[in-house]
């Protein structure tokens, strides 16, 4: 995908937090700045020590970082198991797809994609949709951390959080997102067409 979703995603959440959203927001500014700094950064790389990451990967990490500084002790501690749950499965998944010749016939980005958002869904409920994008990211983050190690190990280059992982995080960032304001569309609706009925049995 090189880019194309990561890049649509970041502008769409630059346009929606410096115009729609709400001023009073605390993630307001954090949320624009982050996407505005994310994309411009793009084309560059951080080495940390042997390790090469891409700039913007690390910014949103950041972002990630400094809105679980502000959960609650116990959404922090049942963020970071699950975390480290998804690094366990995104880096064994990738050093299966090393060895076994059917994950060549696979789609790997519509795989991780669909295997990172059923376990988002599976772990969180709908209406916690941000919370599950912070999981799926920082996990998925120490498990591209986990590859690199493996690979370095091996002889291989692997470059940490590359443009075709955030393309994979960005779709998912839109299908949460998606399903948690669908939901919460779907929640007034029932509630206002159950208070019509009970107002219209009450007049009657």
């Amino acid at each position: 995908m090189n880019g194309y979703y990561f890049f649509v995603c970041c502008w769409a959440l630059f346009i929606y937090s410096t115009f729609l959203m709400e001023k009073q927001s605390s993630h307001r500014i954090g949320l624009a700045v982050s996407s505005l700094i994310a994309i411009i950064v793009s084309p560059l790389y951080i080495y940390i020590g042997s390790i090469q990451i891409s700039w913007s990967s690390f910014i949103i990490l950041f972002y990630f970082l400094l809105r679980l500084k502000d959960m609650y002790l116990k959404e922090k501690l049942y963020i970071l198991i699950t975390s480290i749950g998804l690094s366990m499965l995104y880096s064994g998944l990738h050093l299966i797809e090393l060895y076994d010749p059917v994950m060549i016939m696979i789609n790997r980005d519509l795989f991780y994609i669909l295997v990172c958002v059923s376990y988002g869904l599976i772990l969180f409920s709908i209406s916690e949709w941000a919370s599950c994008l912070c999981t799926l990211y920082i996990g998925s983050f120490i498990g591209e951390i986990v590859i690199y190690y493996v690979l370095n190990s091996l002889g291989f280059q692997y470059v940490v959080a590359d443009m075709s992982y955030l393309d994979i995080l960005s779709v998912c960032l839109i299908l949460l997102a998606s399903t948690g304001k669908i939901a919460e569309i779907m929640k007034e609706l029932t509630h206002h067409i159950l208070t019509n009925k009970e107002n219209t049995a009450y007049y009657e």
